[in-house]
């Protein structure tokens, strides 16, 4: 997994490239404890805007906080129903850092699992009292 430092968000700014993950990034979205539950798109890009500290939460592959993320329904969370192969990035966006998770809902069905959510990357210096991101921010 990677750490990324001194990157800033926002309009002619930094860029992540997701090209290893997703082929363009197609749609933004950012999510609220008050968004209604969003349905993930391929190739799209979500942040979650989460009010507390994010370092220590285990939101992929363990799944011990997967569901402080995803959901069949509820505010603030993407649903765990997607598109049959969906891939899409997530950004998720806490008081204290930001962690980038790649997700691949595979072929063979519509739900998508922890097991099916990798993290990539951690963003120091991010935060949600960041300037928002743009889709300009992913490559």
């Amino acid at each position: 997994m990677d750490v990324i430092t001194d990157f800033t968000p926002g309009a002619s700014s930094d860029v992540l490239n997701l090209s290893a993950f997703i082929t363009t990034a197609t749609t933004l979205s950012t999510i609220t404890s008050t968004t209604a539950i969003t349905t993930a798109a391929n190739n799209g890009v979500y942040v979650l805007q989460v009010g507390a500290a994010i370092a220590a939460k285990a939101y992929g592959s363990s799944g011990a906080d997967f569901a402080d993320l995803f959901a069949s329904s509820g505010a603030g969370k993407i649903s765990t129903t997607t598109a049959s192969g969906a891939k899409f990035a997530v950004l998720v966006q806490g008081t204290d850092v930001s962690r980038l998770f790649f997700v691949d809902a595979g072929a063979s069905d519509t739900t998508i699992a922890s097991s099916e959510v990798v993290e990539v990357a951690t963003l120091t210096g991010v935060s949600t009292s960041s300037t928002a991101f743009v889709i300009g921010n992913f490559g």
